[in-house]
């Protein structure tokens, strides 16, 4: 879709509204238009404030004069009971006309431009304590877990869908075969069409994991090697090797922190607290390393944070101790 364009047939109808000339079906096209998008709302009151800088009368519009107009109308002065038209009567009024003309033509295109190059512009979205969910400006939706940062433009290009990535997250991507997404990290990219897939920059032994849930991604290394993966699959690059290799997926609660879904398959309890904690954004410390021999098989499905805690502590007989920093699990073990 040509944004540019778009953003010019708005301008036009806009203008036309004002001038009193809009079709019945064009004046339902603005009107869906201000009603549903913020930006072109803002856009319009900025136009119609300009042009009641300029004339409080509606004429007929002629596109082709529709500047020549604007301009004769501000010669005109109203008394209480009638309106009186001053005409011009040398070259000098003539220039003046047309420098009024020009300044508010240049008023409207600079408001416009200053909205469209300010949707370029980068935010900045942190999640500190919990993750959090936002959705897009193409309507692709986007978790992102706790102590991770997403940088990407409140409007995205005509050629592209980028966004930055610091920490995790999961992609939930709109398709669009004509405008690829593409997630950068520090040292690699993902690039997709349209797909689910997770991805963590802070990964163990200095590597960036990506796992895909639905459809097909690329993960692209700074040499341009291109790792392709598909529904199930696993990719790792090596940031000191430069290097990126398939691998299984081992771990069933990759993004238990967003589902809250947790499976254990005879898992040892020191695991079984580190997932739990990244779930909740808890730290757990075992008091005995008997307790590492403890093995747990069980599936938390929507469960909170005392509920698991509950049921754990149930099978092994364990105890909690809050502290400010963390909890702390004590117990006779296994």
């Amino acid at each position: 879709m040509n944004t540019h364009g778009n953003h010019t047939q708005f301008e036009d109808l806009a203008v036309k509204y004002l001038a009193g000339s809009a079709t019945p079906e064009e004046v339902e096209q603005l009107e869906v238009w201000v009603k549903n998008d913020e930006e072109k709302r803002r856009l319009f009151f900025d136009i119609k404030r300009s042009w009641m800088l300029v004339s409080s009368s509606r004429n007929a519009f002629q596109k082709s004069h529709a500047w020549e107009k604007i301009a004769s109308q501000t010669f005109q002065t109203e008394s209480k009971d009638k309106v009186r038209t001053l005409q011009p009567k040398s070259s000098g009024s003539i220039i003046t006309i047309w420098r009024v003309a020009a300044a508010i033509l240049l008023l409207i295109t600079g408001i416009y431009s200053v909205y469209y190059f300010a949707g370029f512009r980068e935010k900045e979205w942190v999640a500190m304590d919990q993750h959090q969910e936002r959705i897009l400006d193409d309507a692709s939706r986007v978790h992102l877990h706790r102590n991770s940062t997403l940088t990407y433009p409140a409007r995205f290009r005509s050629n592209e869908r980028r966004v930055k990535l610091e920490g995790e997250a999961f992609f939930e991507v709109t398709e669009d075969a004509q405008k690829p997404f593409v997630v950068e990290t520090s040292n690699i990219e993902i690039h997709v069409l349209g797909t689910s897939f997770y991805v963590n920059t802070r990964g163990e032994a200095d590597e960036t994991e990506v796992i895909v849930q639905t459809g097909k991604v690329a993960m692209v290394a700074s040499d341009k090697v291109q790792l392709p993966l598909s529904e199930g699959q696993r990719g790792i690059y090596d940031h000191d090797r430069n290097e990126l290799a398939e691998a299984r997926v081992e771990n069933p609660n990759f993004i238990s922190w967003k589902t809250r879904i947790l499976v254990f398959e005879d898992s040892g309890l020191k695991e079984v607290f580190e997932v739990i904690g990244d779930t909740y954004g808890v730290n757990f410390s075992l008091a005995e390393s008997s307790l590492e021999n403890c093995r747990l098989t069980a599936i938390f499905n929507d469960k909170t944070l005392a509920e698991v805690l509950a049921i754990v502590a149930e099978t092994f007989s364990l105890r909690y101790t809050r502290t400010q920093e963390e909890i702390l699990v004590s117990g006779e073990g296994c």
